[in-house]
């Protein structure tokens, strides 16, 4: 589920600049030119307040929590939902795939050891996604600094960024080595 998700957020956020939303969003009232609509009593009634805006932020562990680090390398998204999980992508990477991942049998390939997931119990995981986690309009993430979603909480340093649940578990990933545990 939070795959999903995640992928409609991201996947939106790139396509539409930004104003978009998963599940239960509704579309906006087109504008109307007030030259070509006349002025009526009947149309003189209360004005609907117009929506929140989009950028305001408001604390909910259920939502989509997207960072990137500063070397704009790594990027990652989560959620408070279900206890908590986090999705880490690569762009660039040097270290060697480890035997056992094999994404062949993902529509496309995957992106083999791309991805890094740690839900709020269990140890963390290779993934094949499909989709990416990337978000150039992503917060950074600074150094030294980390970021918690439900149970599961990300740290940024400049080695790399590690996620790790209440149980202990969780993966390292940096542009030279990434690992799961």
């Amino acid at each position: 589920m939070m795959m999903a998700r995640s992928s409609c957020l991201i996947v939106g956020l790139m396509t539409l600049g930004g104003v978009v939303g998963c599940g239960g969003a509704t579309a906006e009232t087109p504008a109307t030119d007030a030259a070509s609509t006349p002025a009526t009593a009947a149309s003189a009634g209360p004005v609907a307040t117009p929506p929140p805006s989009r950028r305001t932020v408001t604390p909910d562990p259920a939502r989509t929590i997207s960072f990137q680090l500063p070397s704009k390398n790594i990027f990652c998204n989560g959620s408070g939902r279900d206890g908590g999980a986090a999705r880490c992508d690569i762009v660039e990477k040097s270290y060697p795939l480890p035997a056992e991942l094999d994404c062949s049998g993902t529509e496309g390939g995957g992106n083999s050891g791309t991805t890094l997931v740690v839900l709020a119990t269990g140890p963390g995981k290779w993934g094949c996604p499909t989709d990416s986690a990337m978000w150039l309009g992503a917060p950074v993430l600074a150094y030294g600094s980390s970021r918690r979603m439900g149970e599961v909480s990300c740290s940024s340093s400049q080695l790399g960024v590690k996620c790790e649940n209440a149980d202990g578990h969780g993966f390292f990933m940096s542009k030279t080595r990434a690992y799961v545990y």
